[in-house]
C-alpha cells in the first residue's frame, strides 16, 4: 500500500480513537471538548476521501468535507484551550468568531458552482494519492484570516497562563503550546511550499493527542497544583484540603494560625487529636454530611474566643470525579460582634418604635374619646343656650346666656386647635379644593371678627381690592381658618385702636404661564402690644405664648400661629410678620389660588348673603319651603336639633336611626339630609351608601354629615365617602345656617331679623341659677362622680337648668327617659349575656348622658363606670356590678312620676 495513503488512514483512525478514548477517560466533558475531537475526525476523513477520489466531483465533495471539520476545528480548539487555562472568552467575541466560521463554510459550499472561493480546480496525483490543484478566488482570503486569528488568540491565552502561573500548571501550558506549534507549522509549510500533501490534518491529530492527555491527567495532578496555587495566593482566609478518606492533604498559613494542631499533623494523616478544633469543627462535620448533600455547604462555629464561618466544596476533576474536599475558613469575629451590636440596637429601636406607636395609638384613642365625650355635652349646652337666646326677653337671662355662649365657644376653640394640631402632626390634614365666592368668604370673616372686636371697643377695618376675582378655587375652609386665627389673635392682643384686614391681588394679576391662577396678598394689621425682637424666634413654636406673665389674662393654647404656619406650608406659602413693640404688628402671607370666575368682585360691601344689622337685630336664614331630614340615634340630640331649626321655619322631619331614615326617604323628597355617624345597626356612612345604591336620593338632595366625631381626618374622610358637607357637634349656629344658605336652592332662602320672627318665651321659663356643670361629666373620674351624690337622687332643679329653664321641655325629657327604659334594660342584659362589649358601651353611654340631662347625676356616674368597663372589655367588673346597676335604674324609673 502507498505509504502516503497509509498516513491518511492512520490520521483518520487516530482521530476516531482519540474521540473514543476521550469519552472514556473524561466522564462528563464539556460540549466544546467533544466537538473539537469530532471536528478533527471529520477533517481527517475528508482528507482520506480526497486521497482516494477518482473524479473531480468526488474530490470537490471530499474537499468540502475537510473544510467542514477544518473551519470549525480551530474555533473549538480555541474554546478547549481557554477551558484548560481557566480563561473565559467574551460572549461577543465567541459569537463573532462562530458567525464568521459559518460565513466561510457557506462560501466553501459554492466550490464547483462559482469562482468566488476557487477560480480553477484540477484533479492531480502525487505519490499515488489524489490531490486538488487550486487557484484561489477573492473570498478565499477569509479562511486564513479566521485561522490565523483563532490560533493567535489561543497562543495569547497559553502564553498568558505561562506568565501568570495562576490558572493552570506549567506542564499543561507547554503541552498546549506544542500542539498549537504543530498546527501552525503544518499550515505555514503548506502555504509556503505549496505542497500537494495536506499536513494540517496530521497536525490536528497530534494537537488532539496532547489535549486528550491533558484532559485525562488534569483530573489528578492539576487538582493538587490548583490547591497549592490557592494556598499560595490566599492569606486573608484559611484553606484546608482533605481527600475522600478525610486525610489531610494541604493547608495554608492562615488556617495554621486558626488551628495550631495542624503544625503537629503530617500531610496524609487521618488521625486527629480528640477534642482538637480541626477534628471537632471540620473533620467531624464533613463526616456527618450526607453523601447526596449539595455543595457548597456552610457552617459557623466558635473557637478560641473567636467566631468562624467555613464553607466546604467538593474537589472535582474535569470529568466530574470527586477527589475530596476543600474547606475555606473566614474569621467572622468582627462581623458577629457587629451583628450582635446591630441586633441589640435594632431590638432597642424596635421597642422604642413600639412604645411610640402605642403612645400614638393612645393619643389617637384619647383624642377620639375626648372629641366625642366633650363635644356631645357641649352640643347640648350650646344648643339649649341658643334657644334661650332666641326666645328670652329678660336682659339678665340674655346676659347669662351670652356668657355661656362665650365660654362654650372658647372651650370649643381650644378643642378644635388641639385636634387640628394633631391632624397636622400626624400628616393626615388634607386640602379639599372647591369653588367658592370671594365676597362671601370675606363677609363671613368680617361677621365673625366684628362681634369680638365690638366687645373690646375696637374698630374693624377692611381694605379689599375690587380686582379680586369674584370666584376662586381652593380649600376655602383652610383659608377661612388661617385668616380667622390671625384676626382672632390680633383682637386678643389689641386693647385699643383697630384691626385691619387687607386683601389685594399681588401684581402681576395673572401670570402668562398660569392664566387660571392668581396670587393673593393677605394682611392682618393691629395696633396692639407688638412683639419684641428677641421673641420673634419663639413665635411659631407649639404651645408657646409670648410674655406669659403680661398676657396671662388672655386665653389661648399658643397653637394658633403654629397651625396657621403649617397650613400655609401645605398650601405652598409661609407666614411673615413685621412688628414694632408697643405699637402693633402686621401678619401677612401670599397665597396662590385658582380662578373659578375671573370677573372682578367689585367694591366690597358686606355682600356675603347675610345683611349687616344693628345690635339686637341679627339676621338669620328663613326657609319655610325647605324640607329637612335630621337623623340621629339619640333622642336628646334630636330635641336640641329641633330647637336649633325652629327659627329657620324649615319643614323638619326627625328620624331615630338609619333604617327609619331609609323609610322616610322612600316616601318623601328632601332638600337636605343631616346624618349622624355613630348609629347602631346602620351608621351614617352605611345609610348614605344604601340611599345611593338603591337610588333613593332624588333631584338635588344634599347629604351632610353632622357628628361629634372630629378626630384626625374626619372631614376629609366624610367628603371622600360621598357627603356633600360636614358639620361637627356641637353645631355652630352660623355654620348650620351657612350650610342651609349654601345647599338650599336660592329661591327658597330669605333672611329675617329677630324682631321679625315674633317669638315669645314659653310659659314656665325660669332663668338658670348658674352653670349647669362646671366640669363636663365625661371628664370626671368615677371617684369624683360617686362623691357628688346619691345615685337614687334626681335633682329636678338641675334638670330644669339643663332644659334651659323650660319646665315643659324637662317634663318631656322625663317622659322620653321613661319610655326608653325597658328597651335600654333589655339591650344591656342581652349585651352582657352575649358578651357584646360594643353594644353594652353604646347603651351605657346613652344612659349616662340622658341621666345627667334629667338631673340624675349620681346614677349617671354609675353608668359612666359601666361604660368605661365595657370599653376595657372588663366583663368581670360588669358581671359583678350589672345587677346593682339595673336595680338602681329601676328605682330611678320609679322616682320619675313623683317629679311630674
Amino acid at each position: 500500500m502507498n505509504i502516503l495513503l497509509l498516513l491518511y488512514i492512520l490520521a483518520a483512525v487516530g482521530s476516531f480513537v482519540e474521540l473514543i478514548a476521550f469519552r472514556i477517560l473524561v466522564k462528563r466533558p464539556r460540549a466544546d471538548y467533544v466537538l473539537f475531537f469530532m471536528a478533527c475526525l471529520i477533517s481527517n476523513l475528508g482528507y482520506l476521501a480526497l486521497a482516494v477520489s477518482r473524479t473531480l466531483p468526488e474530490a470537490v465533495l471530499a474537499n468540502k468535507l475537510t473544510y467542514l471539520g477544518g473551519i470549525f476545528l480551530p474555533f473549538f480548539m480555541l474554546q478547549t484551550i481557554a477551558g484548560f487555562c481557566n480563561t473565559k472568552l467574551p460572549k461577543l467575541l465567541t459569537g463573532i468568531l462562530f458567525l464568521y466560521s459559518c460565513v466561510v463554510f457557506v462560501l466553501v459550499c459554492t466550490i464547483g458552482y462559482s469562482p468566488v472561493y476557487y477560480r480553477h480546480m484540477a484533479l492531480g496525483e502525487y505519490m499515488g494519492v489524489r490531490y486538488l490543484w487550486k487557484t484561489y478566488g477573492p473570498a478565499h482570503i477569509l479562511f486564513p484570516v479566521l485561522l490565523y486569528t483563532e490560533i493567535a488568540l489561543a497562543v495569547i491565552i497559553v502564553l498568558r497562563s505561562i506568565r501568570t502561573q495562576k490558572n493552570v500548571a506549567l506542564r499543561t501550558t507547554v503541552m498546549l503550546l506544542w500542539g498549537l506549534l504543530f498546527s501552525i507549522l503544518a499550515y505555514v509549510l503548506e502555504r509556503t511550499f505549496k505542497l500537494p500533501v495536506e499536513l494540517v490534518g496530521f497536525s490536528y491529530v497530534i494537537s488532539a493527542f496532547f489535549q486528550m492527555d491533558i484532559a485525562a491527567r488534569m483530573q489528578t495532578y492539576d487538582i493538587e497544583y490548583n490547591i497549592e496555587e490557592v494556598f499560595g495566593h490566599s492569606q486573608d482566609n484559611g484553606y484546608i484540603s482533605f481527600n475522600n478518606s478525610f486525610c489531610l492533604m494541604n493547608y495554608n498559613s492562615c488556617a495554621e494560625g486558626y488551628f495550631h494542631e495542624l503544625k503537629r499533623l503530617q500531610r496524609g494523616s487521618n488521625r486527629y487529636p480528640d477534642g482538637s478544633g480541626i477534628n471537632r469543627h471540620i473533620v467531624q462535620w464533613l463526616k456527618s454530611l450526607d453523601k447526596d448533600a449539595e455543595f457548597p455547604v456552610c457552617k459557623a462555629f466558635d473557637h478560641s474566643d473567636r467566631n468562624f464561618k467555613c464553607s466546604a466544596n467538593r474537589l472535582r476533576g474535569m470529568g466530574g470525579r470527586n477527589y475530596g474536599y476543600m474547606v475555606e475558613i473566614k474569621d467572622d469575629t468582627g462581623a458577629q460582634q457587629y451583628i450582635r451590636l446591630l441586633n441589640s440596637y435594632n431590638k432597642t429601636l424596635e421597642e422604642s418604635v413600639q412604645t411610640a406607636e402605642q403612645a400614638d395609638r393612645a393619643k389617637s384613642r384619647f383624642l377620639a374619646q375626648m372629641s366625642h365625650e366633650i363635644r356631645t355635652p357641649i352640643n347640648v349646652i350650646l344648643g339649649m343656650n341658643e334657644m334661650t337666646l332666641r326666645e328670652a326677653r329678660d336682659k339678665d337671662i340674655i346676659e347669662y346666656s351670652n356668657n355661656i355662649r362665650t365660654a362654650g365657644r372658647t372651650l370649643l376653640a381650644l378643642i378644635n386647635s388641639i385636634l387640628d394640631f394633631s391632624k397636622i402632626e400626624d400628616g393626615k390634614m388634607e386640602l379639599v379644593p372647591v369653588d367658592y365666592d370671594t365676597a362671601a368668604l370675606i363677609n363671613e370673616l368680617v361677621i365673625m371678627a366684628q362681634e369680638r372686636a365690638g366687645e373690646k371697643g375696637l374698630q374693624l377695618k377692611t381694605e379689599v381690592s375690587a380686582e379680586l376675582p369674584s370666584k376662586l378655587h381652593g380649600d376655602d375652609v383652610r383659608v377661612r381658618q388661617i385668616i380667622t386665627n390671625l384676626l382672632t389673635n390680633a383682637i386678643k392682643y389689641t386693647s385699643a385702636g383697630s384691626v385691619t384686614l387687607k386683601m389685594n391681588v399681588k401684581a402681576p394679576l395673572i401670570e402668562e404661564a398660569e392664566e387660571d391662577r392668581v396670587r393673593l396678598l393677605v394682611e392682618v394689621i393691629d395696633t396692639g402690644i407688638g412683639i419684641r425682637e428677641e421673641d420673634r424666634n419663639r413665635l411659631f413654636a407649639s404651645f408657646e405664648r409670648l410674655e406669659e406673665e403680661r398676657n396671662r389674662n388672655i386665653e389661648g393654647t399658643g397653637l394658633g400661629i403654629t397651625i396657621v404656619q403649617r397650613l400655609l406650608e401645605m398650601m405652598g406659602s409661609t407666614l411673615q410678620v413685621t412688628s414694632t413693640y408697643g405699637e402693633g404688628s402686621c401678619f401677612y402671607f401670599e397665597l396662590e389660588q385658582g380662578i373659578a370666575d375671573p370677573a372682578p368682585m367689585g367694591p366690597y360691601s358686606r355682600k356675603g348673603g347675610i345683611a349687616e344689622s344693628a345690635p339686637g337685630e341679627e339676621s338669620f336664614v328663613y326657609a319655610p319651603e325647605a324640607r329637612i331630614l335630621l337623623v340621629d340615634d339619640n333622642r336628646m340630640n334630636l330635641m336640641v336639633a329641633k330647637g336649633l331649626f325652629k327659627r329657620n321655619g324649615v319643614r323638619l322631619t326627625l328620624a331615630e336611626g338609619g333604617y327609619k331614615a331609609l323609610e322616610l326617604v322612600v316616601q318623601n323628597d328632601y332638600d337636605i339630609i343631616f346624618l349622624d355617624h355613630l348609629m347602631p345597626e346602620l351608621d351614617g356612612i352605611e345609610t348614605l351608601k344604601r340611599m345611593k345604591k338603591e337610588g333613593l336620593l332624588r333631584g338635588k338632595t344634599k347629604v351632610i354629615m353632622m357628628t361629634a366625631n372630629a378626630i384626625v381626618g374626619a372631614r376629609e374622610q366624610y367628603l371622600e365617602e360621598g357627603f356633600d358637607g360636614y358639620l361637627s357637634k356641637p353645631v355652630n349656629v352660623h355654620e348650620l345656617e351657612e350650610a342651609l344658605a349654601r345647599f338650599l336652592p336660592e329661591d327658597m332662602v330669605s333672611y329675617r331679623t329677630r324682631d321679625e320672627a315674633d317669638y315669645t318665651a314659653p310659659a314656665g321659663t325660669k332663668p338658670p341659677t348658674g352653670d349647669a356643670d362646671a366640669i363636663p361629666p365625661e371628664l370626671k373620674s368615677p371617684a369624683e362622680g360617686a362623691a357628688e351624690g346619691d345615685p337614687l337622687v334626681i335633682d329636678r332643679e338641675k334638670g330644669i337648668q339643663y332644659a334651659q329653664g323650660d319646665e315643659d321641655f324637662y317634663l318631656e325629657m322625663l317622659k322620653m327617659y321613661t319610655d326608653m327604659a325597658e328597651e335600654r334594660k333589655a339591650a344591656l342584659n342581652e349585651a352582657l349575656k352575649s358578651r357584646d362589649a360594643k353594644t353594652y358601651v353604646r347603651f351605657a353611654h346613652d344612659l349616662k348622658s340622658n341621666s345627667r340631662l334629667i338631673g340624675a347625676e349620681g346614677f349617671g356616674e354609675l353608668a359612666w363606670q359601666m361604660e368605661s368597663a365595657g370599653k376595657r372589655e372588663d366583663f368581670e367588673y360588669i358581671e359583678a356590678h350589672h345587677s346593682g346597676f339595673m336595680s338602681t335604674f329601676d328605682k330611678i324609673i320609679e322616682e320619675i312620676p313623683k317629679l311630674c
